[in-house]
């Protein structure tokens, strides 16, 4: 996975990271219409890559020809990682009017457990299922 930042005239925080060679957890937010300042709720979908190291790290239109030239100075950061996975919102349905005298198992969900019926866990099932 790589990254593309605006490359500012403050000190790089990506420059920094690979100077350090620390492994860092890289989340990319992304959504329509969201808040991408909102951690917990700004997002649609979620691309993580675990135990990310910079494997390169380079600088693009780092010079002019000509006194007349500007151009937008990228850095441009290559990263490997262990695990590569994306997390989207789970959606739970509206609770059923009438109580389960059935078996109870557990749902973890972004934000607390769930009680769910066993009857009803194959639906949840197919709700959660990865291939979805």
């Amino acid at each position: 996975m790589s990254i593309t930042a605006r490359y500012e005239f403050s000190l790089s925080d990506l420059m920094r990271l690979m100077k350090k060679g620390c492994e860092v957890d890289l989340q990319v937010h992304m959504g329509k219409c969201k808040d991408p300042q909102d951690f917990n709720a700004g997002w649609e979908k979620i691309v993580v890559l675990s135990g990310a190291a910079i494997t390169n790290y380079s600088l693009s239109n780092l010079g002019a020809l000509e006194p007349s030239e500007r151009a937008v100075v990228n850095e441009e950061v290559p990263f490997s990682g262990e695990d590569l996975f994306e997390i989207v919102p789970i959606l739970l349905q509206e609770k059923p009017a009438r109580k389960s005298t059935g078996k109870l198992l557990a749902l973890w969900s972004a934000t607390k457990f769930h009680a769910v019926p066993a009857a009803l866990l194959p639906m949840v099932a197919t709700r959660c299922s990865p291939s979805r």
